[in-house]
């Protein structure tokens, strides 16, 4: 299915991001997190048995249907 090679490269990707930069919370907005219930239990779950013993990220899915927008607008 699409969302499982989908899952799979999208749990790559959060990994990168945790190990290269240490982060505690990644949020995910936008389309990726309307769709979150087609693979959010397996990332998470692959992220918490992957990533190294010493990290605390979170995995979060926003809910505002504007999300970039108002980062956007928060750096002004």
């Amino acid at each position: 299915m699409i969302f499982d090679y989908f899952g799979k490269h999208f749990d790559n990707a959060l990994l990168t991001i945790i190990y290269a930069y240490d982060t505690e919370v990644i949020v995910i907005g936008g389309s990726v997190a309307k769709a979150k219930d087609y693979y959010a239990a397996k990332a998470i779950e692959i992220v918490n048995n992957r990533a190294y013993s010493k990290s605390k990220a979170r995995i979060l899915f926003s809910e505002l249907n504007n999300a970039a927008l108002l980062g956007a607008a928060s750096l002004i």
